[in-house]
């Protein structure tokens, strides 16, 4: 009955207003007991003078779209969820070799944000032979699809060393 109630009244908004309402989903539940999620559309039909004779309705069973897309946010957090767990430095990189995303444990390494972070080559200025050597080994990974181990020496701005052992599949 609150349904009904309720999609009378959103008629009533779309006869006055004179214009289609793209509803947000709700759940409907069905005599059997099963539920539904469905999306709802509702245009204004108006008569040869143009004024309002009723309501067209539309609808969707888009219970599948949702389920999965409510699966595949579950499944985001969780990766998420292990991708800042794990006791290592680790980003992501596109195929232009720049930062798109890492996880927490690196951003509080490198004392930065991630706003900071993504679009560069490197989590810090490095210098040019260095920024060469990464991104060749970047490019080099990218198209054998192999795995690629080093430690690396890192001259930093400041003139001091780094050492990493780099790991990149």
């Amino acid at each position: 009955k609150d349904l009904s109630e309720e999609l009378e009244r959103e008629d009533r908004r779309v006869i006055e207003a004179g214009q289609t309402l793209v509803m947000p989903f709700r759940e409907v539940s069905y005599p059997d007991g099963a539920m539904r999620i469905r999306r709802f559309i509702k245009i204004p039909i108006k008569d040869e003078q143009g004024h309002p004779a009723g309501v067209m309705t539309a609808s969707e069973d888009i219970t599948q779209q949702v389920m999965a897309e409510r699966e595949l946010q579950r499944s985001k957090a969780l990766l998420q969820t292990v991708f800042d767990t794990i006791p290592m430095d680790i980003m992501v990189k596109d195929t232009d070799c720049r930062i798109v995303t890492m996880n927490k444990r690196m951003l509080e390494n490198f004392n930065l944000t991630e706003a900071e972070m993504v679009g560069r080559h490197t989590p810090v200025p490095v210098s040019p032979a260095d920024l060469e050597r990464i991104l060749s080994a970047d490019r080099q990974v990218m198209a054998s699809g192999s795995t690629f181990e080093e430690v690396q020496h890192r001259s930093m701005p400041d003139g001091s060393q780094r050492h990493y052992r780099v790991m990149k599949s």
